[in-house]
């Protein structure tokens, strides 16, 4: 494999994995679409489906963008992306790896414990994690949490009832309604990272 092709799928992981998603935390009016991903109660693999179609297009413009401006190559983006969505349903699956593997492959890779501490109900720790498929930015950009509570996270949103989000029309519609204005109020209000 060339340097350009894997720097590509670094340059790539780093802005759809990392940077598109932290932005999805930290501005108010993008977390109001990505709470629709967080509000669910049970993380399983159907949460990795579980985005919103503001969410996908603002995830795409940060693979369009770095493509265009640097010109990655076609083999990158498509090796990122297939490595992006299998690592997006195994770190969403409710797989358990032995404890000391989790430990040495984390240094490097998201692994599911890893992102299950992003989606805990503490803030702190939904404020972490953001890497989807390499740990390294979290790392270098102090945003990493350790996976050694993954086992007694509780998912999900203080805000949303689960019971109310049992439809496609729900989820969609989510972002609009007066709880996604409180969270917003919230949101701003509790110096969220």
């Amino acid at each position: 494999m060339s340097v350009q092709i894997i720097a590509g799928i670094v340059i790539l992981d780093f802005s759809a994995g990392y940077l598109a998603h932290r932005a999805l935390h930290l501005f108010p009016n993008l977390w109001r679409f990505h709470r629709v991903h967080h509000s669910d109660d049970f993380v399983d693999v159907t949460t990795t489906y579980r985005t919103h179609p503001v969410e996908t297009v603002w995830r795409f413009l940060f693979v369009i963008l770095p493509v265009w401006m640097i010109g990655i190559p076609a083999q990158a983006v498509v090796i990122q992306r297939l490595v992006s969505a299998t690592n997006g349903i195994l770190e969403h699956g409710n797989v358990r790896l032995w404890g000391p593997l989790d430990r040495v492959l984390s240094l490097v890779w998201v692994t599911p414990n890893v992102h299950k501490i992003h989606h805990s109900r503490d803030l702190a720790e939904t404020n972490s994690n953001y890497g989807n498929v390499l740990t390294i930015y979290d790392r270098m950009l102090g945003t990493f949490t350790s996976s050694d509570r993954a086992a007694s996270v509780v998912y999900g949103l203080d805000d949303v009832d689960p019971a109310r989000m049992g439809s496609f029309g729900a989820l969609m519609s989510m972002p609009f309604q007066p709880e996604a204005q409180r969270s917003l109020t919230q949101k701003s209000g509790s110096g969220r990272p």
